[in-house]
């Protein structure tokens, strides 16, 4: 089975380096950056267009918000993909190896992207997130932060279920509509949260859901999970005070 997005084929090949737990290339990225344009206002940038002719590459408004996978390398060996965002102040890059250096080619791009940004006033930053535990999965990361970030969830904020990863982007990539599938495959609480919290609790989170005035019922199921977590967090912490 192959799905398309604008020119793009998704096919057994592709498929088998995610299964085979091997290094994404640019086919991936592309296809779920499409994918993820789709069905959502965002703009993203092709990957070849970024590594190759960064001169042809178009200003964002400095009022838009913008997410972008990007590409960096020294050789043709190590690769790596990290997540962009900007939320209309600030710029920021989510480096599942944590490294927190612009990197010069990212360096070169975002100043394309953004013309108007005050790099020196207004540094990059790099929030601290989820490492990746071998030497692989920074494009499957990448994509997970993203679509965090699809939904207002930041990344550096979330624990992710690293051994359903690779499994739920198959899912993802192979959906031909992904604004209609989008509820049943990007809102799972495995890819996005650590399934102790919404396993244990979902009579609250039920009851946060139905109160809850979002309109769209995938942030609605996100926030009433996130809610219910918190609620968590402030409880075991208390709990652990009070025996320390």
């Amino acid at each position: 089975m192959s799905v398309k997005t604008k020119g793009i084929t998704f096919g057994p090949v592709e498929k088998n380096i995610i299964v085979r737990d091997e290094w994404l290339t640019d086919t991936h990225m592309d296809h779920f950056q499409r994918l993820l344009a789709s069905c959502s206002n965002y703009k993203l940038v092709e990957t070849w267009r970024i590594q190759l002719v960064v001169d042809t590459i178009q200003a964002v408004s400095k009022d838009t918000k913008h997410i972008q996978i990007l590409h960096s390398a020294s050789n043709s060996l190590d690769g790596h993909w990290v997540c962009n965002f900007y939320d209309r102040k600030n710029i920021f890059i989510y480096d599942s190896l944590n490294k927190k250096i612009l990197h010069n080619q990212h360096k070169q791009f975002l100043e394309k992207l953004f013309p108007t940004y005050d790099f020196e006033k207004n540094p990059v930053k790099f929030p601290t997130v989820q490492r990746q535990p071998n030497n692989s999965d920074c494009g499957v990361f990448a994509i997970a932060f993203a679509t965090s970030l699809l939904f207002n969830i930041k990344p550096n904020k979330e624990k992710y279920e690293h051994k359903l990863m690779r499994s739920q982007l198959i899912k993802i990539l192979y959906l031909t509509n992904f604004e209609r599938d989008r509820q049943k495959v990007v809102s799972s609480r495995k890819w996005l949260y650590n399934k102790r919290y919404y396993e244990k609790n979902p009579v609250a989170i039920k009851n946060i859901f139905n109160k809850s005035d979002i309109k769209n019922n995938v942030e609605k199921q996100l926030e009433a999970e996130k809610i219910v977590r918190r609620c968590m967090q402030i409880r075991d912490k208390y709990v652990r005070d009070m025996y320390n």
